[in-house]
């Protein structure tokens, strides 16, 4: 499916990160149910795929990226910036944070 208007349908487009499992897949099931076109990304593209048979009656466009790496967030943004999109489900990404420290050191 081309990248260029996915949209045509005059119906709402999602994109759904971390779609391949969990969470994600479940949002981007339940938008497909609703109707929603979709762009679903992941990491894995068996299950991209997958996901897209599952859903025969939307357009659903696979997005093999991984949002920890420059590249895969540029390929996301990409998207965003050239599509009409109706809404994000943002729900991957990667953690960076320092690690926690115990409450009873700031005592």
């Amino acid at each position: 499916m081309p990248a260029d208007n996915l949209n045509t349908s005059g119906s709402r487009l999602a994109l759904v990160t971390g779609a391949s499992s969990g969470i994600g897949r479940a949002f981007a099931r339940r938008l497909g149910a609703d109707g929603c076109d979709l762009v679903v990304v992941g990491r894995r593209r068996d299950r991209l795929e997958e996901l897209v048979a599952a859903l025969p009656n939307v357009r659903v466009r696979p997005l093999v990226a991984d949002l920890g790496t420059d590249a895969g967030v540029n390929a996301v943004a990409d998207v965003c910036a050239s599509e009409d999109l109706s809404m994000l489900v943002n729900n991957a990404g990667s953690s960076s944070c320092p690690p926690t420290r115990r409450a009873s050191s700031f005592t």
